[in-house]
C-alpha cells in the first residue's frame, strides 16, 4: 500500500424537475449543454420572476478541504484536460483544453453562478439551492 486516502469528495448536482420540465430542458450530458441548460432555466426564471439576482446554480469553492482542488480536477478530467502532474511527475496541465477549462470555471462566476459562491461551503450552496436562489 503506498497510501489510503483519508477523505472522499463526490460531487452531487441537485436540481428540480419541475424547473426542467418548465423550461423543457434534460438532464446535460457534457460541460457545454450544462451551461445552456443553466442559461436557458437562468434567464426564465430571471424573466418569470423579474429578478435578476436568480442563478442558475452554485458551486462551493471554500477551500477548507481542498475544493477547489477537486472541483477543479474533476473539471479537467471530464474535459479532457488532464491532471496538474501526470504519474511520472510531469507537469501536463499547460495544454488548450485544460486553459478552456479554467476559463470556463472563472468565466462562471458572477454569470451562472453567483460571485459570492466563490468561497462557499456544501452546506451555504445547499442553503442557496433550498431558499430557491439557484
Amino acid at each position: 500500500v503506498v497510501s489510503v486516502p483519508s477523505q472522499s469528495h463526490q460531487i452531487v448536482f441537485y436540481y428540480r424537475k419541475d424547473i426542467f420540465d418548465k423550461y423543457n430542458v434534460t438532464w446535460p450530458q457534457t460541460m457545454d449543454t450544462f451551461e445552456e441548460v443553466v442559461r436557458t432555466v437562468q434567464d426564465g426564471e430571471r424573466k418569470a420572476r423579474g429578478d435578476d439576482t436568480y442563478f442558475g446554480f452554485t458551486i462551493p469553492t471554500d477551500d477548507s478541504t481542498n475544493r477547489i482542488t477537486y472541483m477543479l480536477a474533476t473539471l479537467l478530467t471530464t474535459e479532457g484536460g488532464g491532471t496538474v502532474v501526470d504519474d511520472t511527475g510531469k507537469v501536463t496541465i499547460n495544454n488548450p483544453k485544460a486553459a478552456k477549462v479554467i476559463r470556463r470555471w472563472k468565466n462562471w462566476f458572477g454569470d451562472i453562478t453567483p460571485f459570492e459562491a466563490f468561497g462557499m461551503s456544501t452546506s451555504d450552496s445547499r442553503r442557496h439551492f433550498m431558499a430557491d436562489k439557484t
